[in-house]
């Protein structure tokens, strides 16, 4: 069995992106992205630069991350598969749903919730696949917090995230992304958990 390097999560990226149709760009070097830090932190949602560079932000065929792909430890390289996956979740949304989505997302606390729980469970399910451990549900819920939801949206999302981990844990893999990025993965010999 081989082991996630470098090369290979580049590699990942580049397939993904070729199948989901997305671009990459690099986060810190977006104008548009340094303005909506400076908004988020101007409305006291978010600091701008945790913004800038501890979050991966998808707009809708566009990925702005705060990484440079295959770079960084191995806990990186997992956490960068991970991103890759969860933000062809949003790329799907977007595409299902175009300016709804966009309107749900931005105006809603409780859509937003919903939307990040689904592409949370890919966390749980690469991460599972990856490394044979379950991600706390509750855990991946709090970082709602730093996207405006309230508790309450925490609450639903752990509870959703709690059950869909029941299922990882039995085998299931319910996400479009996972499963093409397992598919992937495997043909590469990675046959999980690494």
């Amino acid at each position: 069995m081989k082991k996630l390097d470098s090369d290979m999560v580049k590699s990942f990226w580049e397939f993904m992106r070729v199948h989901y149709n997305f671009h990459v760009l690099k986060k810190s070097d977006s104008r548009g992205m340094i303005l909506i830090g400076e908004a988020l932190d101007s409305m006291g949602i978010q600091d701008a630069d945790t913004f800038l560079s501890r979050y991966t932000t998808t707009i809708g065929a566009s990925i702005y991350v705060p990484f440079d792909i295959g770079a960084g430890s191995y806990d990186n390289l997992l956490s960068q598969i991970e991103t890759c996956v969860h933000e062809c979740v949003h790329i799907e949304q977007f595409r299902k749903a175009r300016a709804a989505f966009i309107a749900r997302y931005l105006g809603n606390t409780a859509d937003r919730a919903d939307y990040e729980a689904e592409a949370y469970l890919t966390n749980i399910e690469m991460h599972f696949f990856l490394t044979g451990k379950l991600l706390n549900p509750r855990s991946l819920a709090s970082n709602l917090i730093e996207y405006g939801c309230s508790d309450v949206d925490v609450s639903v999302v752990a509870k959703k995230l709690s059950m869909g981990a029941d299922l990882v844990k039995d085998g299931a893999m319910i996400s479009g992304p996972t499963l093409t990025a397992v598919k992937w993965l495997q043909s590469k010999g990675l046959l999980g958990p690494l």
